[in-house]
């Protein structure tokens, strides 16, 4: 037959319109349509595949009241994480964002969670606060986001070291690891090791001290880098310079939790955490910001649902 879209088993009958969709066979009286009834108008339909384009770092050309509606239900029908299957230790990896406007102040607490024989950490719901970043900050956090029922399979906590985190820590019965790339950073601010540093010099002789004291598996190679720090750190009259070198000295044990402990497969840094505050600051940067700090957690509640996990690599051999 020559008609387009016809189906009907009266191959030599004709073909009867109706309207724009509907056809009807003169011969077996049976009615069809050619194609859905649509869902209402396109451009006012909310699609969860736009939304996605968008938290993925892609352009789209959705009007940002359409966005914002498919944002609210995204976040509303999406739930977190299913942790309660987890079975076995875990690892807990934390770190702060600090979202600073004209118009309001926002501490983003994020948290992961890696059990340790996967290399996958899953996104808790963060928490927020709008003064500082402290220990009662973290206590909040982790009392308020972790059921008391997973918060007892946590065996360590891979922080930055700051805001009495270590101190909590030890609290819960945590062992602690220090992010060692927050220790090579600040190094390298104060002395940094590449060829245009006017200190290239002393530089590499920090790195190298710090990066033996963080690796070495030898005792006597790491009371020699220990001796020669303290030697450093008396003569140093730069004073943040001396206070970072002091802490490493005193702290020096929670930079090599990953060596005692080789069963929990601890990482050696906050990355994970760092790349997911990063996308964050993404996702800020290509709203152009946000008049309302509400507004600003829905968003950072889309994406980290979104996401749902981060992958992460165990600490090298």
């Amino acid at each position: 037959m020559k008609h387009l879209h016809v189906n009907t088993r009266c191959l030599h009958a004709s073909i009867v319109i109706h309207g724009l969709r509907r056809r009807r066979c003169t011969a077996c009286r049976k009615t069809w349509t050619i194609r859905k009834k649509k869902q209402g108008r396109k451009r006012k339909r909310l699609s969860k595949n736009v939304l996605c384009r968008y938290l993925a770092g892609k352009s789209v050309r959705t009007p940002p009241h359409v966005l914002r509606a498919t944002r609210d239900l995204f976040v509303r029908t999406t739930p977190w994480p299913d942790l309660t299957e987890i079975i076995g230790p875990c690892v807990l990896i934390v770190d702060a964002l600090h979202i600073r406007t004209s118009v309001y102040t926002a501490i983003i607490h994020v948290l992961l969670l890696k059990p340790i024989h996967e290399e996958r950490a899953f996104i808790l719901p963060f928490w927020t606060g709008t003064k500082t970043e402290s220990k009662d900050s973290w206590r909040r956090a982790f009392e308020a986001q972790i059921p008391p029922m997973l918060r007892s399979r946590i065996k360590a906590l891979v922080c930055d070291g700051k805001s009495g985190l270590p101190e909590l820590a030890r609290e819960y019965g945590w062992v602690v690891q220090r992010c060692q790339f927050h220790l090579i950073a600040r190094l390298q601010l104060k002395r940094s090791k590449y060829a245009l540093s006017r200190h290239r010099k002393e530089g590499v002789r920090l790195y190298e001290l710090a990066r033996t004291i963080c690796d070495t598996t030898s005792q006597r190679k790491l009371q020699k880098a220990l001796q020669t720090l303290l030697r450093i750190v008396r003569l140093e009259k730069n004073r943040h310079l001396k206070t970072i070198l002091s802490g490493l000295v005193k702290h020096h044990q929670d930079y090599r939790t990953y060596l005692a402990h080789p069963d929990l497969c601890l990482p050696t840094t906050t990355n994970s955490v760092e790349s997911l505050n990063s996308l964050i600051r993404d996702l800020l940067y290509r709203m152009r910001g946000c008049r309302i700090s509400d507004s600003v957690l829905l968003w950072i509640e889309a994406l980290l649902k979104y996401r749902s996990h981060i992958h992460i690599q165990n600490h090298r051999d």
